[in-house]
């Protein structure tokens, strides 16, 4: 057998793990391609979070606000309510 035939199998070895190192660099790109999308999803996914967050103290702020000014509709509705009972028994005398 001469050298260079004995040499087949190292040199059939040598490509086949060559290939599959070019493979494993590939899937490797690939895996920081997808991790670098998954980061920026997440990111946008922590600014839609912090949106709707704002929202929710704007609505409750909104909403307290509210229900100081029913207080106070129901406040000024009780003082009319009083003062025209007060009226109407002040001006019950003139009835003819």
């Amino acid at each position: 057998m001469l050298i260079w035939q004995r040499n087949r199998p190292g040199k059939r070895a040598r490509r086949q793990s060559g290939a599959t190192m070019s493979q494993v660099m590939d899937a490797i790109q690939r895996v920081s391609i997808l991790a670098a999308e998954i980061s920026n999803a997440g990111a946008r996914q922590g600014v839609g979070v912090g949106q709707v967050g704002a929202a929710v103290n704007q609505m409750d702020e909104t909403t307290q606000r509210n229900a100081v000014l029913v207080e106070e509709s129901a406040a000024a509705a009780e003082s009319l309510r009083q003062q025209a009972a007060n009226l109407v028994d002040r001006v019950a005398p003139f009835r003819f």
